[in-house]
């Protein structure tokens, strides 16, 4: 009886361990900060969707004709976010100083959030494009905004869309736990059944299947997100 009661407080831990434990940590972290610190803190989405903002609010600066320059100054003191703001004003003065859009903006971006950096990082690409080829940045400006909203979007609904088959794969792994459990309240003597051959066989065979249908039911979902 004692090796059953340690194999399901073993497995107990192990499922609790991957599945709550990331969860545990952020919560004690969230608690560990003033409440004013966690109400100034934004998401990372909430800084790559100020950064699209920004790419819009430049290519409506620049088709009225107003120099690139001049386009990252505005900008930057719109900003709400400081470390941005700071951002854009040293891409102005490297604009004024005769660098080129894009080596402006990879060169002041790459210190920024990796979500906002990556955004500025196409920005730049299709700025180059745009010069290299004679059309309007304005114009490919407004196309990539719009592919990055796009893009964000198509994250949040496959997010959405992957949470009710991961909350099955929890109560799916915790019944078989629960119904052993069951039976011991209900008086099933659960030592005498499973010392037999036969008992122990389907323990051993149920815990394998579960650990391993755990594991792979993680791999799919990984894939899918």
């Amino acid at each position: 009886m004692s090796w059953l009661i340690g194999l399901l407080v073993g497995l107990g831990f192990w499922l609790l361990a991957e599945s709550s434990a990331a969860a545990r940590l952020t919560s004690l972290s969230a608690a560990a900060q003033p409440a004013a610190k966690r109400a100034r803190k934004r998401t990372d989405e909430d800084r790559q969707s100020t950064a699209v903002a920004v790419i819009d609010r430049a290519a409506e600066l620049l088709r009225v004709g107003m120099p690139p320059s001049t386009v990252m100054a505005q900008l930057s003191a719109l900003a709400e976010d400081e470390d941005l703001g700071q951002a854009l004003m040293r891409i102005s003065r490297s604009l004024e100083l005769g660098d080129p859009p894009q080596d402006a903006l990879r060169r002041h971006t790459s210190e920024l959030s990796a979500p906002v950096a990556e955004v500025f990082e196409g920005m730049a690409a299709v700025w180059y494009v745009a010069e290299t080829a004679g059309a309007p940045a304005a114009d490919m400006l407004s196309r990539y905004a719009e592919t990055c909203r796009e893009k964000a979007d198509s994250s949040r609904e496959r997010a959405v869309a992957l949470a009710g088959p991961a909350s099955t794969v929890t109560v799916l792994t915790w019944l078989p736990i629960l119904s052993l459990g069951l039976g011991l309240l209900i008086g099933t003597d659960l030592g005498k059944l499973l010392a037999s051959v036969p008992g122990v066989l389907s323990l051993g065979l149920g815990a394998l299947l579960l650990i391993g249908g755990r594991l792979w039911m993680r791999a799919l979902l990984r894939r899918a997100a």
